[in-house]
């Protein structure tokens, strides 16, 4: 059986900074996860956020990148990823460098058109035996990002990762378990 907390326990657990990501069963995060699949593993989580010094509010990227409560999460798959030299300070940083300034921006849904021509492109490389790892999303963003691509910009902006063009929510899933002496899963199950 799934693990399970209530939005009550999770809010005791989680801090500025976190990381959440999401597995959203709906019609586009069925399509994100199929893509991301291409490649090569299996993708667990379609969206990502930061979670707010206010808990249980979260900064997202949606329709617009905007402030939202976790509320919007009960009944899913979630997963809270911690930093470990995330502060108070770079939190507080990256806010005003990052997020502030692009509250209320349009979502950039034809970037999700880069990841999955890449994705896919990169499928087909792989299966003629092409060892490379097309990433067009990577260096055509026009400081344009999609959700993930905005969890990796607030890091990047704090020097806790070295880029953020190109990520995908299970980039980030994958970073947290390769790099266990900088990344800490608080928890992963279903928010109830």
């Amino acid at each position: 059986m799934k693990d399970t907390i209530a939005l009550y326990d999770l809010i005791k657990l989680v801090r500025y900074g976190d990381i959440l990501l999401v597995r959203n069963p709906n019609i586009l995060g069925t399509v994100i996860k199929w893509f991301q699949e291409l490649q090569g593993d299996e993708a667990i989580y379609t969206h990502a956020a930061i979670i707010s010094d206010s808990p249980p509010h979260i900064y997202e990227a949606a329709e617009t990148l905007k402030e939202e409560t976790l509320h919007k999460y009960i009944d899913y798959d979630i997963c809270l990823i911690r930093h470990n030299l995330m502060t108070f300070d770079r939190y507080e940083k990256a806010v005003i460098n990052v997020i502030r300034p692009h509250l209320g921006d349009i979502y950039p849904f034809h970037r999700l058109i880069l990841h999955a021509v890449d994705n896919s492109v990169n499928w087909i490389l792989r299966k003629i035996g092409v060892k490379c790892r097309l990433k067009t999303a990577k260096w055509v963003s026009y400081n344009m990002a999609v959700c993930s691509e905005w969890v990796d910009m607030f890091y990047h902006d704090i020097g806790l990762v070295d880029e953020w063009r190109g990520h995908n929510p299970d980039d980030i899933h994958d970073r947290a378990l390769a790099h266990p002496e900088n990344w800490r899963i608080i928890y992963e199950g279903k928010l109830i």
